[in-house]
C-alpha cells in the first residue's frame, strides 16, 4: 500500500524532480517506509511505500525494467500475484523479488495491459511509463484512488488531491458544478472533484497520456448482467460461501500482522470468522462504541461476543463528541473533499495503528451487493405497488386515483400519481439525494444559482438505473458505480491511510461482485428478510444475536454531538457574516436550515431530524474544507493544533469569496 504521484510534460521538455517532491511529501502518511523517484525526459514519477509484502529493498519503487527503461509506480495489492508469477516464469520472465509490484511490472512487459488486467485480482492504481506514453489504471471497484489534472503544459496525477494542490503550478479553485452535486449526495461524485481542473479517474478505467495528447478514459471491466438460471436458494448460498472463503484466504497475504474492523454485524463478523480459519498467529480485532450519549447505537457488546467466540486479540474504544471536535480538522484534511459521516473509520484506524497492526480487513460492501438496507425493502414494495397500478385498465386507474384522492391528503395523492407516470429509473434517480435540485437552487446566492440552474444531478445516476427491469437490482448496480466508490471506499481509503493502515475489503473481491451481480433479487430479499442469502451462507459462523438483529451500521450519535460539543463549530462555520463573505449561499437560507436543525429531535420520523442534520453538517465540513484547501491551499500536513482544538483555530482565520 503506497502513495504515487507523477508529472508528464506535454511539451516534451524534461520534467524536474524538484516540482514532484512537494507532491510526494504530501503523501508521506500513505507510505512511511520508503521514498523513491524516477526521471526520464518528460516524465517524473514519485512513490511513498508502506511495506506489506516483501519488506526488503527489492520492492523499492519506482520499479524499472532494465531492458526497456520502462518504469512503474503502483499503489495496492495483487492478491493472486503468486499464480501470475508462475505463469510469467513459464513464459521466460525472471524475478529479483517476491513483491507483487514486480509481478505487475513483468506482466506489463510480457503481455501489455490488455492481456494483464483481466488476470489481476486485487485493489490497485498504477502508472506505467513505457518510454513514449503514460498509462494510468484503476481497479475494478475503485478501492484505490487516482486523481489527475492538467495545468498548463503539464499533466499531473496522484493518489490524493492534496498532492495535486502541492504542485507549484496547480491553483486551487472551487468547481461550482461539483459543489452542486456534492450538496445532493453529501459526497462529490466521481469523476468530479471540488477542485476546478482536477478529476478522479473512474473505477475500472484506464487512460493514456503522451505528447500527442490526453486520451479519453476507457472502461476495461464491467460487472456481468446474466448468470445461471434455475439455481435454488441453497445452491446460491453454497456458491457464495465458497467465494467468501476464497476471498478472505487471498487477503491474508502479508508479511506483517493482520487484523479486522469488527462492528458485530453480519458482514464484519463473517469476515472475522473466516479469517480465524486461515490467518496464522493471533488475529486482532478493533471496534468503536459510545458512552451514555450514544448508548442506543453502541455495538460493542455484539462485537465482543464475536471476538470471544473466535479468540481474537480485541481492542475497543468509546468515542465522545469532544474526541470528534479535537480531530475534525485533521479528518477533513485527510479526506481531501468534504463529507462527515465517515468519522468512525478514522478512529478505528487509529486504534489499529496504536496496536501496531498495519493490515486490516473490513466487512464493507455486503449491504451494497446483497440488499442490506431498509430502503431496498421499501423500494421493492413500492415498485410492486406501482406495477400493479400500471397494469390496471384505464378506467380502473381513474377509479383508483379518485379513491386515493379521497383517502389521502391532496399532496400525497398527487405525488403518487405523478410518480406512477414515471419510469422506475426516473422514480429512483434521486434515491440517495439529501436535497433536490430546487432545494439546492433556493439555498444558493444568485451567482451560484445561475451557474447551476441547468446542472441536473439525476443525469449522473440515470444511466445506471435504466438497464434491466428489476428495480432493486438496478439500484444495487447504481450503488456499485456511485455510492461505493464515491463514498464508502473513498473514505475507507483516505481515513485508514491517515494512519498508514491498509484496509482490505474481501466482500468486494471482483469474483464475488460478479456472482452477486447475476443473483436474482429474491435470494437477497427473501420472505421480507434483507441480505438473506449472505446470512444463510454464513449462519454457522456467527452468533444468532449478530446474525438476525436489525441493521445498524457504523453509526454514531451525531445529532446529540451537534447539539452538544460540536455546537460551537456549527455556529462559527455558518455565521451569517461569514456566509455572506463566501458568496456561495444566501445567509437567510442557511439560517432557515439552522433553525430546522435546532428544532429537530430524534424519536420522530427520520426525515424530521436526519435531513436537517445532514444538510447543516454538509455545509459545516464544506467550510472547514475551504479553509484548508482554498484559503490555505492545502498544507503538506494536518493543520497546526488539529489534535487539540484545531478547528476553532482554523475558524478564526480569515476567509473570503471562493467563486472565481
Amino acid at each position: 500500500m503506497c502513495g504515487i504521484a507523477g508529472v508528464l510534460r506535454l511539451d516534451g521538455r524534461p520534467a524536474a524532480r524538484a516540482e514532484l517532491r512537494p507532491m510526494v511529501r504530501a503523501l508521506a502518511h500513505r507510505g512511511p517506509d520508503d521514498e523513491g523517484f524516477f526521471e526520464a525526459g518528460p516524465v517524473a514519477l514519485g512513490h511513498r511505500r508502506l511495506s506489506i509484502v516483501d519488506l526488503s529493498a527489492a520492492g523499492h519503487q519506482p520499479m524499472i525494467d532494465r531492458a526497456s527503461g520502462a518504469a512503474l509506480v503502483y499503489n495496492g495489492e495483487i492478491y493472486n500475484h503468486a499464480e501470475i508469477r508462475r505463469e510469467l516464469e513459464r513464459a521466460g520472465q525472471r524475478f529479483r523479488s517476491r513483491s507483487d509490484t514486480e509481478v505487475l511490472l513483468r506482466g506489463l512487459v510480457a503481455w501489455g495491459a490488455e492481456r494483464l488486467l483481466p488476470r489481476l485480482n486485487g485493489m490497485f492504481a498504477f502508472a506505467w511509463w513505457d518510454g513514449e506514453k503514460l498509462l494510468l489504471v484503476r481497479d475494478r471497484l475503485g478501492i484505490k484512488p487516482l486523481y489527475t489534472a492538467r495545468t498548463g503544459d503539464r499533466f499531473l496525477f496522484a493518489s490524493e488531491l492534496k498532492a495535486l494542490v502541492a504542485h507549484p503550478e496547480f491553483h486551487a479553485e472551487l468547481d461550482p458544478v461539483a459543489l452542486h452535486h456534492y450538496l445532493a449526495f453529501y459526497v462529490v461524485p466521481q469523476p468530479h472533484t471540488l477542485l476546478r481542473g482536477a478529476a478522479a479517474l473512474p473505477p475500472a478505467h484506464r487512460q493514456e497520456i503522451s505528447a500527442a495528447g490526453i486520451g479519453t478514459a476507457r472502461r476495461w471491466w464491467s460487472p456481468p448482467r446474466e448468470g445461471e438460471q434455475g439455481l435454488d436458494h441453497g445452491r446460491w448460498c453454497e456458491r457464495l460461501r465458497a467465494a467468501l472463503e476464497r476471498s478472505v484466504r487471498r487477503r491474508k497475504m502479508a508479511d506483517v500482522p493482520v487484523g479486522a474492523f469488527l462492528s458485530g454485524g453480519t458482514d464484519s463478523s463473517a469476515v472475522v470468522a473466516l479469517m480465524s480459519e486461515v490467518v496464522e498467529g493471533p488475529l486482532h480485532t478493533f471496534s468503536i462504541g459510545f458512552g451514555a450519549e450514544g448508548a442506543e447505537l453502541d455495538e460493542l457488546p455484539h462485537a465482543r461476543a464475536v471476538a470471544e467466540r473466535w479468540g481474537t486479540r480485541h481492542r475497543e474504544r468509546r468515542l465522545s463528541g469532544d474526541d470528534v471536535a479535537k480531530a475534525l480538522a485533521r479528518i477533513v484534511w485527510q479526506m481531501d473533499e468534504p463529507a462527515g459521516f465517515a468519522l468512525c473509520n478514522y478512529f478505528v484506524s487509529e486504534l489499529a495503528r496504536e496496536a501496531g497492526v498495519p493490515v486490516v480487513l473490513s466487512g464493507l460492501g455486503g449491504d451494497e451487493l446483497f440488499a442490506g438496507y431498509e430502503r431496498h425493502q421499501v423500494l421493492l414494495q413500492r415498485e410492486r405497488l406501482f406495477r400493479r397500478f400500471a397494469r390496471l385498465p384505464g378506467f380502473l386507474r381513474g377509479a383508483s386515483a379518485r379513491r386515493l384522492a379521497a383517502r389521502l391528503p391532496v399532496a400525497r395523492a398527487g405525488a403518487f400519481l405523478r410518480q406512477a407516470a414515471l419510469s422506475p429509473a426516473q422514480r429512483n434517480a434521486g434515491y440517495k439525494f439529501v436535497a433536490t435540485h430546487e432545494e439546492r437552487l433556493a439555498l444558493y446566492a444568485p451567482p451560484l444559482a445561475t451557474l447551476c440552474a441547468e446542472q441536473r444531478t439525476e443525469d449522473l445516476v440515470l444511466p445506471h438505473l435504466e438497464r434491466g427491469s428489476d428495480p432493486v437490482d438496478a439500484v444495487l448496480r447504481a450503488d456499485l458505480h456511485t455510492y461505493l466508490p464515491n463514498d464508502l471506499l473513498r473514505h475507507m481509503d483516505s481515513l485508514s491511510m491517515a494512519f498508514s493502515i491498509e484496509a482490505r475489503v474481501p466482500l468486494l473481491d471482483h469474483e464475488l461482485v460478479e456472482l452477486a451481480a447475476t443473483m436474482p433479487t429474491e435470494h437477497k430479499i427473501r420472505a421480507g428478510e434483507l441480505k438473506a442469502v449472505l446470512k444463510d451462507a454464513v449462519a454457522d459462523l456467527i452468533p444468532e444475536s449478530a446474525l438476525r438483529r436489525a441493521k445498524q451500521g457504523f453509526n454514531f450519535p451525531m445529532h446529540k454531538w451537534m447539539h452538544g460539543p460540536l455546537r460551537p463549530i456549527v455556529e462559527a462555520a455558518l455565521d451569517p457574516e461569514l456566509v455572506a463573505r463566501r458568496g456561495l449561499f444566501r445567509p437567510a437560507a442557511v439560517a432557515e436550515l439552522l433553525a430546522a436543525f435546532r428544532g429537530a429531535r430524534t424519536g420522530v420520523g427520520v426525515t424530521q431530524w436526519w435531513i436537517p442534520q445532514i444538510r447543516v453538517w454538509s455545509l459545516v465540513v464544506l467550510e472547514l474544507w475551504m479553509r484548508l484547501y482554498l484559503d490555505r491551499a492545502a498544507p503538506e500536513g494536518p493543520p497546526e493544533g488539529a489534535s487539540d482544538g484545531g478547528v476553532e483555530e482554523l475558524l478564526r482565520e480569515p476567509a473570503g469569496p471562493v467563486l472565481a
